[in-house]
């Protein structure tokens, strides 16, 4: 709740609804234009992604976007570290709340497989360099 406070009160405008709500049982009076999952959707493993993303689709307006943030599929510089990275938060997380531990996830491929068009990909270098263990994607519904 705290973070949520810090954004609303840095939005300024009031253009923005924030949110904070379980998604399995989020059902807003009107669709979204915009639905921003930063790090959220490796929370699932590979057999929930498909219904996670018919979900997120759902939030969506005909003509909305996804806007998605999470680890980069391993490529093959630095394949090792880049596992590594985000096997350690996996680990944690999943003794910590529950959740699924798995491989990195094809984003782009399991959200093309729901139903979204990928319209922007971008990688992310930690600290500017090595390879790239972020991946920033922007999805429109097809």
């Amino acid at each position: 709740v705290h973070m949520l406070e810090r954004a609303r009160r840095r939005d300024g405008h009031g253009a923005v609804e924030w949110v904070q709500a379980d998604l399995l049982a989020h059902d807003p009076p009107l669709p979204y234009d915009t639905v921003v999952a930063a790090f959220f959707l490796n929370v699932f493993d590979a057999a929930q992604l498909a219904p996670v993303a018919a979900l997120l689709r759902r939030l969506l307006r005909p003509e909305g976007r996804l806007v998605v943030a999470d680890f980069a599929p391993a490529g093959r510089r630095g394949r090792v570290l880049q596992r590594l990275f985000h096997h350690l938060p996996m680990w944690t997380f999943a003794h910590l709340t529950g959740s699924a531990r798995h491989p990195i996830h094809d984003l782009a491929g399991a959200l093309s497989r729901t139903g979204f068009r990928v319209r922007r990909r971008q990688s992310f270098r930690l600290f500017g360099a090595g390879p790239a263990w972020i991946e920033g994607l922007e999805v429109v519904p097809r």
